[in-house]
């Protein structure tokens, strides 16, 4: 009757005794099909409650899936909201929670990400320069630091950076260099 894992809510009704095993459990499920995963997580990353058992199975998934199923959901997370707008924030926000947790991406996948952080830098800077603007900036800026002291993805991003700078459009090399 009492393992420690469930407690009794009402009668005959029961929950987690912690969020997090709830989180865990919703994690798995989420990314136990990775046909129907990359609906998941397109419905799911915008909603901040999610943001735990999404980086969760990001993570059980990086572990068990192909090379091919786990770049198709990471490109699908990318690219989501438009690689070139703001609506590729929260997918940029997601992907940075599951490097800090220890979420090991592909090459290429770290290759899109950064792209992706170029882009939305090089969308800032075209943009009014509102303070949503700004704030936006700021993040991302707080985000390649952060990535770039990670060390299984710091070389990934100066590498991206670098290719921006060197061969990029005129766009991109300003906001790398902003970077």
């Amino acid at each position: 009757n009492d393992c420690g894992l469930l407690v009794e809510k009402g009668h005959g009704k029961y929950a987690f005794m912690h969020l997090s095993f709830q989180e865990y459990f919703c994690g798995l499920h989420i990314v136990n099909h990775a046909a129907t995963a990359i609906a998941h997580y397109s419905q799911l990353m915008s909603d901040p409650r999610w943001r735990e058992p999404l980086v969760l199975g990001l993570g059980h998934a990086s572990g068990r899936w192909s090379r091919e199923d786990l770049d198709g959901l990471f490109r699908s997370i990318l690219t989501s909201g438009g690689t070139r707008t703001f609506g590729a924030l929260p997918a940029l926000l997601l992907c940075t929670a599951a490097i800090q947790d220890g979420v090991r991406f592909t090459p290429t996948s770290m290759h899109l990400l950064c792209e992706c952080l170029v882009d939305l830098v090089a969308d800032i800077r075209e943009a009014s320069a509102s303070t949503a603007s700004q704030d936006t900036y700021s993040l991302l800026i707080g985000i390649t630091s952060q990535l770039e002291q990670s060390p299984s993805v710091g070389a990934y991003v100066h590498d991206a950076l670098l290719k921006s700078l060197t061969s990029g459009t005129r766009r991109q090399k300003l906001a790398a260099a902003q970077l």
